[in-house]
C-alpha cells in the first residue's frame, strides 16, 4: 500500500497568494524514517518543509531543507499552524515539541504568533573576505549569532539602497559554510505598511541560496533593531523577490513573530512500497 500522507503548500508571512516563503506542510499519523522525511522535502523542493506527527499529545514537530534537517525554522512553523488551524486540530493555540524547545502558537484574529527562542548577536571583526563575498566595498558593522547552527553573520548597511545592490558569490559563500543577515533601516512605507528595517538572508550551505522570508533570522532580528530603536514591537519586511512582512515583539528570552499565510493547494504524497 505505501505510505500516505497529506501534503499542503503555504505562502507563509503574507495575506497575498504566491508572495511570502512558500512552504511544505506533511502532516504524520505515524513516524516515518528521517531518510524518507528528507526525500520527500528534496523532492518538493521548497526551501524548507515542516513534518509534523500530530496524533502525539504535543504535537512533534521538524523541519527539512532539500538538502539537511534544520534546527529551526520559523515560516514553515506558520505554515504547519496555519493548517493545524484550518483543520481545527489547534483551537485558538496549541504548542509543539521540536528541536529548539518547546514552540508556543496562538492565534488571534487572522494572524498567528509564535514564541522562539531568542537569539541575540555580539560584534566581530572587520570581514574583508565575506563583504567582497557580497559585493560590499566599505568596511561595516559585523555581528555574530550566538550559539547558531548556522554560523550566522549580520550586516548592519548604511541604507535601504545599499542593502538592493547585494549580489552574493553563492559558491564562494557556500564554502565558508555560513549563512548572513544583511538589514538597513528604513522610515518607508512598503504597499502602504510602516516599517521599522528591512533585510535579506542568504544561506547556500543548507541549499538556500537566498530565502524568501525567514522566520530565525527575525529571531536575532527583533533585539537588534529593538536596542536601536528603543522599542519592544516592530514590523520588518523581507526584501526578497516575493517579500513578505514579519510581525515582532521581544521579550527577555523569546520573540514573538507574527504573520498570515495562504493554503495554495493540499493533497497527498504517495510513497510505494519498495
Amino acid at each position: 500500500m505505501g505510505i500516505t500522507c497529506p501534503v499542503f503548500l503555504v505562502n507563509a508571512f503574507t495575506s497575498r497568494a504566491f508572495t511570502g516563503n512558500p512552504a511544505g506542510v506533511c502532516l504524520l499519523r505515524q513516524s516515518i524514517e528521517d531518510s524518507l522525511m528528507q526525500n520527500i522535502a528534496t523532492e518538493l523542493g521548497y526551501a524548507e518543509t515542516a513534518f509534523v506527527l500530530y496524533k502525539e499529545k504535543t504535537p512533534i514537530l521538524r523541519w527539512f531543507t532539500p538538502q539537511v534537517e534544520i534546527d529551526l525554522c520559523g515560516h514553515a512553523t506558520l505554515a504547519c499552524s496555519h493548517v493545524l488551524f484550518s483543520k481545527e486540530y489547534f483551537d485558538e493555540s496549541g504548542v509543539y515539541q521540536s528541536k529548539s524547545g518547546s514552540l508556543q502558537v496562538r492565534r488571534i484574529g487572522g494572524s498567528i504568533v509564535i514564541s522562539f527562542p531568542r537569539k541575540d548577536v555580539e560584534p566581530v571583526e572587520d570581514d574583508v573576505n565575506l563583504r567582497q563575498i557580497l559585493g560590499v566595498k566599505r568596511s561595516v558593522p559585523i555581528f555574530r549569532v550566538a550559539d547558531d547552527t548556522f554560523a550566522t553573520r549580520l550586516l548592519l548597511l548604511p541604507c535601504v539602497e545599499d542593502l538592493q545592490k547585494v549580489q552574493p558569490e553563492f559558491e564562494r559563500l557556500r564554502s565558508l559554510r555560513k549563512a548572513v543577515i544583511i538589514t538597513a533601516k528604513s522610515e518607508e512605507s512598503i504597499q502602504g505598511k510602516e516599517i521599522d528595517f528591512v533585510s535579506r538572508f542568504f544561506a547556500p550551505h543548507v541549499g538556500i541560496n537566498e530565502d524568501s522570508v525567514t522566520g530565525r533570522a527575525h529571531c536575532s532580528l527583533a533585539p537588534f533593531w529593538s536596542q536601536r530603536l528603543g522599542k519592544r514591537k516592530l514590523w520588518g519586511y523581507q526584501l526578497s523577490k516575493r517579500g513578505g512582512w514579519v510581525g515582532m515583539e521581544v521579550k527577555d528570552s523569546a520573540v514573538m513573530l507574527q504573520g498570515n499565510c495562504v493554503t495554495l493547494f493540499e493533497g497527498s504524497f504517495v510513497v510505494p512500497d519498495k
